[in-house]
Formats: structure tokens, sequence, C-alpha cells
């Protein structure tokens, strides 16, 4: 009372365990006087060794947590570089995959435009050819017209020449029965 009265803060220590009833105080009028409370600061010794326990238990859990929460951090990073990895081989892989196909592109271009001119080429040398051939085919028509005519000059000749040797046989023949 004298410490509440002189507006300390709280009990002083060697008043623990002190209870003060003052004359007049119901339902303890019956019972003025201080009494002394043995089991108090026994109470308040357990109640700081239970509370030290529960720190230390709850640091050990505390260290604990710090632990499981620094191995999942470097888990997430060994599994954030894993990914970093994966992607870099992924992008790796589709570039090497996009070079190929257009490499395949540029080759399956070169090999049609090879074989555009080479059907070029062999168009050209079938149009030449069936120009040949038509030239050809024109020269012999024109060497058949004049071996026809040749031909049909020489057997007028031979049949001018065999009426003209018949017709002296004939003389002839008739020079000699006269």
């Amino acid at each position: 009372l004298d410490s509440i009265c002189s507006g300390a803060d709280g009990p002083r220590e060697d008043d623990l365990g002190d209870i003060l009833v003052p004359p007049c105080c119901f339902p303890l009028c019956c019972f003025p006087g201080r009494y002394f409370l043995s089991g108090l600061p026994d109470r308040k010794e357990a109640f700081e060794r239970e509370l030290g326990q529960l720190h230390d238990g709850y640091g050990a859990q505390l260290r604990d947590l710090q632990k499981r929460l620094t191995d999942v951090r470097e888990e997430l990073r060994v599994s954030e570089e894993q990914r970093r990895q994966i992607e870099a081989h992924s992008a790796m892989a589709a570039k090497q995959a996009a070079q190929e196909k257009h490499a395949r592109e540029e080759q399956h271009a070169r090999e049609v435009e090879a074989l555009s001119q080479s059907l070029a080429l062999e168009n050209k040398r079938a149009k030449e050819f069936e120009q040949a051939v038509g030239e050809l085919k024109e020269t012999l028509r024109v060497s058949e017209a004049r071996h026809q005519e040749e031909t049909c000059s020489l057997q007028v000749r031979h049949q001018e020449d065999a009426r003209r040797l018949r017709a002296q046989l004939d003389e002839e023949t008739a020079l000699r029965k006269r």
C-alpha cells in the first residue's frame, strides 16, 4: 500500500508474498492484518524458469525455422539456377533448330533453283532439237522434191533418149531393109 501511495510502479521485491488486509475491508473485515503467502515467490521463480524454458524452446524453434528457411531459400536458388539453365538450353536448342530449318530451306531453295535451271536448259535443248528436226524435215522435203524433179527429168530424158534410140533403130532397120 505504501508503494501504491508513494506512486511507485509496482511492489518492491521484499513485499512479494505479503498481503496487507486493512480493517473494514469487506468481506475480509474479520481478518485484518498482514499475511504472508509463501508460495508466491516460488511461483515467480517457477514462472521465470518456465518462461526461460519456453524462451529456449521458442529460440530452438526459431533457429530450426531459420535453418529450414535458409534451406528452402537455397533450394529455391538452386531450382531457379536450374530453371535458368534449362531455359538457356531450351533457347539454344530452339535457335539451333531454327538455324537448321533455315539451312534446310536454303538448301531446298538451291536444289529447286538448280532443278529449275536444269529443266530450263533441257527445255531449251528440246526446242533446239525440235527446231533442228523441223529444219531437217524441211531439208528432206526439199531434197525429196528435188530428187523427184530430177527423177522426173531423168525419166523424161530417158524416155526421150529411148524414143530417139527407137527412132534411130527404126531408121537403121528401115535403111537396112532397103
